[in-house]
């Protein structure tokens, strides 16, 4: 009888990533139908709901599995670098690293497939959907931890968002300002993850190439992220009195 495969196998992982993904689909389309009207009501191009549910990913599920991925090194079986430098191709990856990258994945694409998104966050999920299916297949070599990390805190920076979208009327916009560092450490610490760990790669020439894309391509689209936001603060009058208020103290 052959041996089972380990979890942190490639196939494994992309299995595991369908079969949550189902599951998120069918978890998402019964809540759309079984929540009251006014949960349904569309904020931002998404139902209320799916505010809720992406916060709820974003504030417990992401949190809870990235300690899982880093208990390892919590633990002393493994020192940090060798577990930002894992890969699921070697079978170096430790299991929690392979449960945040399904959770993650089917967190994306069953909103790609089953809940109301813009056209913008919809090409954003694409693009994450590519970019963790390639390093857990090891296009993008020795990535399970830093990409762990680095889309952790991503979502970090996403909480804030769905914490201003299920804001009852103007609330929302009210406290974006003041929840705009957390959105820009966000985005900071993730390209300076990136940067970091393209510029001490000691891989083959082509693995450096794709990272050095990867770096380019990651950073560019958490700048257009902050962007975003910025220009949804500049928008309001009451993000406009802070930001003046802030000036005019410095």
């Amino acid at each position: 009888m052959p041996d089972a495969q380990p979890v942190s196998e490639p196939t494994m992982v992309l299995a595991l990533c369908v079969a949550a993904t189902l599951l998120e689909v069918t978890l998402v389309l019964v809540l759309h139908r079984a929540v009251p009207s006014g949960w349904r009501r569309e904020v931002s191009g998404s139902p209320l709901w799916s505010w809720y549910f992406g916060g709820f990913h974003q504030g417990v599920v992401f949190p809870v599995t990235t300690a899982l991925a880093l208990w390892p090194v919590f633990t002393g079986d493994m020192t940090f670098g060798a577990w930002i430098r894992s890969s699921f191709s070697d079978g170096s990856a430790p299991e929690g690293c392979v449960w945040f990258h399904v959770a993650l994945v089917a967190y994306w694409a069953k909103d790609c497939l089953a809940v109301k998104l813009s056209a913008l966050i919809w090409a954003h999920h694409l693009v994450c959907l590519l970019s963790a299916s390639a390093s857990i297949c090891g296009f993008l070599p020795r990535s399970a931890g830093i990409y762990t990390l680095g889309a952790a805190v991503l979502e970090f920076g996403s909480l804030a968002n769905s914490v201003c979208e299920v804001q009852p009327g103007q609330r929302g916009q009210a406290i974006r300002p003041y929840l705009t560092p957390m959105m820009a450490s966000s985005n900071a610490t993730a390209i300076g993850l990136v940067v970091w760990y393209t510029c001490a790669f000691d891989g083959a020439t082509r693995e450096t190439i794709v990272w050095s894309v990867a770096a380019a391509v990651g950073s560019a689209l958490s700048v257009v992220r902050q962007q975003e936001w910025n220009s949804r603060v500049k928008t309001n009058e009451v993000g406009e009195r802070f930001r003046k208020a802030v000036k005019g103290s410095s």
